[in-house]
């Protein structure tokens, strides 16, 4: 056990409270540590959201990478090249700010992530209860060196 565990399953527990009564259905939830702000929270975001602010920036991507061809700029069209499925900008989620705590990670923030990490996982089941398609959802998190830096696809069990 992380000396986390019990802040991180609180947001957990509190977003999910929330969620709930909201009727909301899951597409993509985040625990996500503010830097500036020294604090966890929980986002979450939902299909429409999620793929209407893909389909944004995708066509501001598709822009940029033509003009990099244009330009023969290999390098910098080779940036461009991703076309995400789903939005992972978590200021753009449908919730956001969801079960805040006080808390500031450590120089050695190795093991903090891990136990947000863990927190997800452990948590895993209990979100997807929140979401109509438990097949699509994904998890992300932020590390020490981005702001979503961790991102998988839920697995039950």
């Amino acid at each position: 056990m992380s000396v986390y565990d019990s802040n991180f399953d609180w947001v957990i527990d509190t977003a999910l409270r929330v969620l709930f009564d909201k009727g909301a259905d899951i597409f993509t939830f985040a625990l996500y540590y503010d830097h500036e702000s020294y604090g966890v929270c929980a986002y979450a975001d939902t299909r429409g959201n999620s793929l209407a602010t893909a389909r944004q920036f995708n066509a501001f991507q598709a822009a940029r990478f033509h003009e990099a061809l244009a330009a023969k700029d290999l390098e910098k069209a080779s940036s461009w090249a991703k076309v995400p499925e789903r939005s992972y900008s978590i200021g753009d989620f449908t919730h956001k700010h969801l079960g805040w705590v006080d808390i500031k990670a450590p120089n050695n923030s190795a093991p903090f992530y891990l136990a947000m990490l863990n927190a997800l996982l452990r948590n895993a089941d209990r979100i997807a209860a929140l979401s109509r398609d438990p097949d699509s959802l994904v998890f992300c998190s932020n590390g020490k060196r981005d702001e979503v830096e961790f991102t998988w696809r839920y697995r039950a069990g």
